[in-house]
């Protein structure tokens, strides 16, 4: 979204006077907007004064660590209180940013929700073993060391597990996180029931036709008669819904299909993210049956071959 971007640049350059190198200033804009706790209000003067410190503990790591005006040798505690001044007037009550910076997450936010599900889900469907840290279960928002350390709240995400519902049903609610840990806990199970598959299974692409062909993720694993489908988008503000959620367009997708090769044809797919009755497929599967009630999707085989 660079027009997007640039636009909010030029929003906050008229909103301050001292501040850092221009690189700086921007790779702190930067990090406000992409750590933004989702359930921080803006006007929570405590929440804000708490997220300022831990930006500041960043802050200060980055501009050692790019050796360009500071270094953990031979600080400059000058320009170095100059940013995080900078920072902390950012954050002010009175401050002409805060409701820039807002409007803009609110932009992006749900592209980035529907990004990180679909990175979580390919992380756990290609070649590979898939790496999660404890905590990351919902959206994680951690900076550096020792930010990255703090203590996870594990009873939120037991309840969560407790429930076992089906990660459609997180797609209102999805700023709690639970939308991610949910579709893990279903990826996972299926993982766990298919070990072979993901063990040896082939790894093949599936092309997209239709308008969305740059827009979509889509490949198979398949082993013998076992087979799963993934689905994912790229781009995602593309082709999201004007209602601010996480839900695609049905009418971006309309159109658009997965072309199948000639095998899976006639075969009947189960989707691992819902509870829905099994998909059968013909030579395409249209793109508004697999992403339309869910931005992400992993079908697998339930018939035999």
């Amino acid at each position: 979204m660079p027009d997007a971007w640039a636009a909010f640049l030029a929003q906050c350059q008229s909103t301050a006077a001292a501040r850092p190198d221009p690189a700086d200033a921007i790779m702190l804009y930067q990090m406000i907007v992409g750590a933004w706790p989702p359930d921080l209000d803006q006007e929570d003067e405590a929440g804000r004064a708490a997220f300022a410190e831990r930006l500041a503990g960043w802050q200060q790591k980055a501009l050692r660590e790019a050796k360009l005006r500071t270094d953990w040798t031979a600080p400059n505690a000058s320009y170095e209180t100059t940013a995080r001044n900078f920072l902390f007037r950012l954050f002010a009550r009175d401050s002409a940013f805060l409701p820039i910076a807002h409007s803009f997450i609110d932009l992006i936010a749900p592209a980035g929700a529907v990004n990180g599900l679909a990175q979580t889900v390919l992380k756990m469907t290609v070649p590979g073993m898939p790496d999660f840290f404890q905590g990351t279960e919902f959206w994680d928002f951690s900076l550096v060391d020792p930010d990255n350390r703090r203590p996870v709240d594990y009873a939120s995400r037991l309840d969560a597990l407790a429930a076992a519902a089906p990660p459609v049903e997180y797609g209102k609610t999805w700023r709690s996180g639970r939308v991610k840990q949910a579709v893990i806990h279903r990826v996972l199970g299926f993982r766990q029931r298919s070990p072979a598959l993901f063990a040896q299974g082939d790894y093949s692409p599936l092309p997209v036709k239709g308008k969305l062909e740059g827009l979509i993720v889509a490949f198979t694993r398949s082993l013998a008669g076992s087979i799963m489908i993934v689905v994912v988008p790229r781009l995602a503000h593309q082709l999201l819904a004007a209602d601010g959620g996480i839900m695609l367009d049905k009418q971006h997708l309309r159109g658009s299909a997965l072309a199948l090769p000639e095998q899976l044809h006639g075969r009947r797919f189960r989707s691992v993210l819902s509870d829905a009755d099994p998909t059968p497929a013909g030579p395409e599967l249209p793109l508004q049956s697999l992403l339309g009630d869910f931005p992400v999707a992993v079908y697998h085989a339930v018939d035999s071959a």
